[in-house]
């Protein structure tokens, strides 16, 4: 696979905060890494553009957690 730039935008739920993170890597490693980030911020759209894309080509989105009381963390 052939690497690619990307930017991944968090948007907070109310739209207030825009927050950019520019990665390079396969389609693959960013949409984990889209995961990730969109486990840690609940509530918030993570989307995954190519560079200079005004089309995403990867969007993730967690409503709520709940919290599993045996394992002790956060379910998505």
């Amino acid at each position: 696979m052939e690497t690619e730039k990307f930017e991944i935008v968090i948007t907070s739920p109310n739209a207030k905060d825009i927050k950019t993170i520019t990665m390079e890597g396969t389609l693959d490693e960013v949409k984990v890494k889209t995961d990730h980030i969109a486990r840690e911020n609940i509530g918030s759209i993570v989307s995954a553009f190519a560079t200079n894309g005004f089309k995403s080509v990867y969007q993730k989105h967690y409503l709520s957690a709940i919290k599993c009381l045996s394992a002790e963390r956060l379910s998505p």
